[in-house]
């Protein structure tokens, strides 16, 4: 005898009048009168809850599908967050803003209703800024650098900042704030 479960259904065990067997195939030999019946259980469906922070910041793209009821238990899901123009993905965040996962793509196993976080940051894109050095009390033409990200470092000269001369008695010292 060969149980096949319908769909949502897992195979349970055989009732062979008061023996119980959970092998299927069954092989039975019948010499009298007998009742076999097949048990099934239907397999737990849990949902999953996806919110992406701040709204609107990527979309998530669920590997497999869900299907009416969400994932039958112990179905492995992939999700992958796709980040919208001026953003980035940083991570995925459970229901207890414990962070579970830093890769765009998230791969678990469903054992239970579950809500997680994609979360994603504003690109800052820094506008170009100018520093114009000046000698104090010599002779000297302004020199332009210019700072291309927010946050870098502009390396100022040491020596001479320009290449005028140095009115005649003073020399470089260095740079005051």
């Amino acid at each position: 005898l060969t149980a096949v479960p319908a769909e949502g259904y897992n195979f349970l065990k055989w009732t062979v009048n008061d023996d119980e067997f959970t092998e299927n195939p069954l092989t039975v030999e019948i010499t009298e009168a007998t009742a076999i019946v097949a048990e099934f259980e239907e397999i737990p469906t849990y949902t999953l809850t996806v919110n992406v922070y701040p709204e609107n910041a990527g979309t998530i793209a669920y590997d497999p599908e869900p299907g009416d009821q969400g994932y039958e238990e112990g179905t492995s899901v992939t999700l992958t967050a796709t980040p919208a123009e001026g953003f980035t993905f940083v991570n995925w965040k459970d229901a207890m803003d414990a962070t579970v996962g830093t890769d765009a793509e998230y791969t678990f196993t469903i054992t239970a209703n579950t809500t997680l976080t994609a979360n994603f940051e504003e690109v800052v894109v820094a506008e170009p800024h100018t520093v114009t050095l000046m000698a104090g009390s010599g002779t000297c033409t302004e020199t332009e650098l210019t700072e291309e990200e927010s946050g870098a470092g502009v390396t100022l000269p040491t020596a001479t900042p320009c290449d005028a001369a140095v009115t005649a008695g003073y020399t470089f010292a260095g740079w005051a704030a």
